[in-house]
Order: C-alpha cells, then sequence, then structure tokens
C-alpha cells in the first residue's frame, strides 16, 4: 500500500491513482498537451469513461493499442486500462509496417487507437493484422472499416461512456502494461509490467527528487519507451502538473520550459547535446528548471559540464531497463557536485527497493571492481515476457533477473555499466568493451558523438572500429584520435579503424543500432 503525496488515500492500483488525486485536489492541472488542458478531476472522469468502454469492447484481460506520437491520450489508456484490467500496449509508431503488423500481431490487440498522421496506414495495417476489431481514431479524421472492423471518433466513443467509478478488489498481478523492448536485435519482445511492477518506483523518485505538486514536469521523450511513460506516471502519482510535448524537437522542448514554468525533465543524452546547441541559436528562459534527470546511455563528460553550465539546476542520472520498469540505480545531484569526480562515469549506487549484483558466467559474484553480468531483484521486475517463456526463463533465472550489460561496482557500491555482453569485442584473445573507447574518444574536443563496434579482421579475429560524428564547426582526423586514444588504452584497445559520419543511426529510444553499424 502506497500514500499520495498528501497522505490522504492509499494507492494499492495504478487504477487508484486518478481518483486519489482527484479527491485531493480537484481543480489543480494534471495534464498540458497542445492547447487542451485536464484537471485531475477531467482525467479521472475521462478515465473512468475509458475504462466503462474498454470493458464493453474487449474480455478481462484484452489488449488495447495505441499508434501515435506523444498524447495525453496515453494516460486515458493506462489509466483507464488498469481500472477496467485491460492492458494497454503503447506502440513505436516509428517503426516500419512489418515491425508495426508483428507488434500488433503478436500482443493479439483487439482495439487499436490511432493518431490522424498514421490513419494512412491502416488500410495496410488491417489488411495483415487479424486479431483487431475495433479502431479509434484520434482527431477530426474519418476512416471507412473494412467488413468485420468497427471504427469510431475517440473522443465521441469516449464521451458516449459512463463516469461512474468502476470498484474492484486491489490485484498486484493485473499486467497494466505490455511494452516492447527495443528490439536492437531480432524482434522486440513484449515485458509484463503489472500493477505491483508499476507502483515500485513513483514514491520512491519522489522522495529522491524532492517533488512536490508545485512542480512541473515535461514529457518529451517517447511515451511508448518506458524511460518517457514511467516518467510521466510517477509525475502524476506525485500530484505535479504534467506537460505533455508531441515531439522532442529541440526547440519545442525549450519553449515549452520557458511557457509554462517547467522544473523537471527526464532526457537522453543526445537530446541534451541538441538543446544545448539549440539554446546557442535561440535564447530562451529557462530559469524555472531545478531538475534535470538523465538515462539511456552513457553521458559525455563534456556535455554534462556545457550542460551543467547552460541550465545551472540539479542533474541526476538513473539506470534501468524496460524488464525493470524503470530504474535500478540513481546517481544524485550531490553525486554531480564534484565536476572531476570518477562517479561520474558511473550510474550511481543501487535504488533501496532493488538488489544488484555483479556476477561471472556461472551465476557467481565477482569480487568489487571486478567486470561481470549485471543481475538484479525486486518488486519492480517484470513478470516475464508475453507468450515468451523460454526467453523469460532464460532472463528469470532463480529470482534474479539477468539485465545483458556488462559492469562493475566500486568498494562503495556504485555501479559502472561497461558495455552490453553481445557488443564486447575479442581482438587477439583480450576482451575489448566499446563503451570504455567510446568515453575516451567522446572526451576529445573534436567529437560530437561516436560509437565503437568490433568488425572482422583476418589476423586478429575482430579489430575495434569507430564511427565518428564530429563537433560542429571542428575536424577531427584518424591520426589525432588514434594519438588520443594510446595515451589513455592500451594498444589492443586503440581503434584500428575510423569512420567520419553526420550522424549515428539511433532506435526510438536513441540507442545507436550497432548492429547497423556492423552491417555496414
Amino acid at each position: 500500500m502506497l500514500s499520495t503525496p498528501d497522505d490522504a488515500m492509499p494507492v494499492r492500483r495504478v487504477a487508484d491513482i486518478s481518483g486519489v488525486l482527484a479527491a485531493a485536489r480537484p481543480h489543480e492541472t494534471a495534464l498540458v498537451h497542445g492547447t487542451r488542458t485536464s484537471t485531475f478531476s477531467d482525467l479521472h472522469l475521462r478515465t473512468n469513461r475509458v475504462a466503462h468502454g474498454l470493458r464493453a469492447l474487449l474480455p478481462d484481460g484484452g489488449r488495447v493499442a495505441m499508434l501515435d506520437a506523444n498524447s495525453d491520450a496515453y494516460f486515458d489508456l493506462l489509466l483507464g486500462g488498469a481500472k477496467a484490467n485491460r492492458a494497454f500496449v503503447p506502440v513505436n509508431f516509428r517503426l516500419a509496417l512489418p515491425e508495426l503488423v508483428f507488434v500488433l500481431e503478436d500482443c493479439q490487440a483487439e482495439v487499436l487507437v490511432i493518431g490522424e498522421p498514421f490513419v494512412g496506414q491502416l488500410d495496410a495495417l488491417l489488411s495483415q493484422c487479424r486479431t483487431i476489431r475495433h479502431v479509434l481514431t484520434l482527431g477530426p479524421v474519418a476512416f471507412a472499416a473494412p467488413a468485420g472492423v468497427v471504427s469510431m471518433a475517440y473522443d465521441s466513443w469516449v464521451a458516449a461512456q459512463s463516469p461512474v467509478d468502476i470498484v474492484d478488489p486491489a490485484s498486484g498481478s493485473d499486467v497494466v502494461l505490455l511494452v516492447y523492448t527495443s528490439g536492437t536485435s531480432g524482434h522486440p519482445k513484449g515485458a509484463l509490467l503489472t500493477d505491483a511492477n508499476l507502483l515500485v518506483l513513483p514514491p520512491v523518485l519522489r522522495r529522491a527528487f524532492d517533488c512536490t505538486p508545485a512542480d512541473v514536469s515535461l514529457i518529451c521523450l517517447p511515451l511508448f519507451h518506458v524511460g518517457g511513460g514511467l516518467w510521466g506516471l510517477g509525475s502524476l502519482f506525485a500530484g505535479m502538473t504534467t506537460v505533455v510535448l508531441r515531439t522532442s524537437a529541440p526547440a519545442d522542448i525549450l519553449r515549452a520550459i520557458a511557457a509554462h514554468r517547467v522544473t523537471s525533465v527526464f532526457l537522453v543524452p543526445a537530446l541534451l547535446q541538441l538543446l544545448l546547441d539549440e539554446l546557442a541559436r535561440e535564447r530562451l528562459d529557462c530559469s524555472t528548471l531545478r531538475l534535470v534527470v538523465y538515462g539511456g546511455s552513457p553521458m559525455p563528460a563534456p556535455i554534462l559540464r556545457a550542460a551543467q553550465q547552460a541550465f545551472a539546476c540539479r542533474f541526476a542520472q538513473l539506470y534501468g531497463l524496460t524488464e525493470t520498469a524503470g530504474a535500478l540505480t540513481h546517481l544524485t545531484p550531490e553525486d554531480h557536485l564534484q565536476p572531476d569526480s570518477p562517479r561520474l562515469h558511473s550510474c550511481g549506487r543501487p535504488l533501496d527497493v532493488v538488489t544488484i549484483r555483479v556476477v561471472d558466467v556461472d551465476g557467481q559474484e565477482v569480487p568489487r571492481t571486478r567486470i561481470g553480468e549485471i543481475v538484479c531483484r525486486g518488486p519492480q521486475v517484470m513478470a516475464g515476457y508475453w507468450q515468451r517463456p523460454s526467453d523469460t526463463e532464460e532472463l528469470l533465472r532463480d529470482g534474479w533477473f539477468h539485465t545483458g550489460d556488462a559492469g562493475c561496482m566500486d568498494q562503495d557500491g556504485y555501479l559502472y555499466i561497461v558495455d552490453r555482453i553481445k557488443d564486447m569485442i575479442i581482438t587477439a584473445g583480450e576482451n575489448v568493451y566499446p563503451a570504455e573507447v567510446e568515453r575516451v574518444l567522446g572526451a576529445h574536443p573534436s567529437v560530437g558523438e561516436v560509437a565503437v563496434v568490433g568488425v572482422p579482421d583476418p589476423r586478429w579475429g575482430e579489430a575495434v572500429h569507430a564511427v565518428v560524428v564530429p563537433r560542429t564547426g571542428r575536424v577531427a582526423t584518424t591520426d589525432e584520435l588514434s594519438t588520443w586514444c594510446r595515451g589513455q588504452l592500451a594498444g589492443y584497445k586503440v581503434p584500428r579503424t575510423f569512420d567520419f559520419v553526420t550522424a549515428l543511426p539511433r532506435n526510438a529510444s536513441g540507442k545507436v543500432l550497432k548492429r547497423e553499424l556492423r552491417r555496414r
């Protein structure tokens, strides 16, 4: 049982959040999306309507999918679905048609809520997705559904439902959210996140970041990703006003911060660099920011220092995975006060609700500072993968979730992510973790971004190869970067070859697609 910021009523399920907050602050602003503003009372009544509507369309435990860019309708479906015990599946709108078909078919969604920009894909989707029976369109666009499929306007459908509360016994085992992994290799897998999973972190992070209902939170990362979606859920849980941006355009983010007097935001490092570039072109008032939280990938030291100077606020880092419903570790604002501290290369210490170990290939814990696989145990670890028992058994062993991340822990309990285990390069029998090389190259003044991969080599098995995006206005050369690396890395870790590109390929959550770099 958890409590709201005012400790007014208990929160046993995700479904309770809107009702508790509507009782505590009915007329305060909950969500801002474009020109639309919703109070906590509005949100509660609307999610009640969505719950009744989903009960009429889906069997108990059924799945409703959403294909759209960021929208406040995400929270309608997340909270309304939780009230109705219908699982919500936010779909990555950046996927190609075959990938969209795979996800919708895999989760067996019977209801699809779709945004206006994507309605043009409906004919192709419905011709290949056999499970969809109902389409709800967001916005003014109409859609002529084929035989066997019912199409309705989302707003009209919501308005036609009852606003009366649905009262059910609490059950922490109900699946609320089905989030598909990034799919950096092979097909994505659907992580089953329950009430119990999703309610662990919001109160922990609320305390860690001193969040209050006076704060204004900004969502600019994709909501279909656990980082954006759970940041939004945590913001609502804390009773904050939450501003939902349609996209991650840097200019829009900075203008939203200024216009809505945003106090906290969650970003990925690549986006933070774009914000700094945009801020240099258009100086906007970001003085209300008191907290920038980042995660998703390593933060290059030059970008962090520049951001701290530009925004003059507290910074914190979170490390977690889709399968853990968000954060496992926290690098606190206090840890960021010393700009040259080696701890800034870490992702912080485990949150108090999670246990983390670093283990060898036999599952035995390794000594501190030695590299191994990061495994974790805690109440936020997913129930499993949707319809993939073998994958679930492979990664959830003896109560421990195996992250696939290689790392080590220092004597003070700070966790350092070295790399993904599968990305490790073996050259002449030596192990090279690309993240270590990337950290050294990323500190060079001429390097904006860098990714390191292994490429086939007839002599060494694999060779270290670096793909570099030069910093704006700077020129990087192979000889210069090789010399820079040789001064800080063992010889076998120094890249043998370099490519210089204008941008790195990334997936929707901002992760570099190293399989694409290897293919090139």
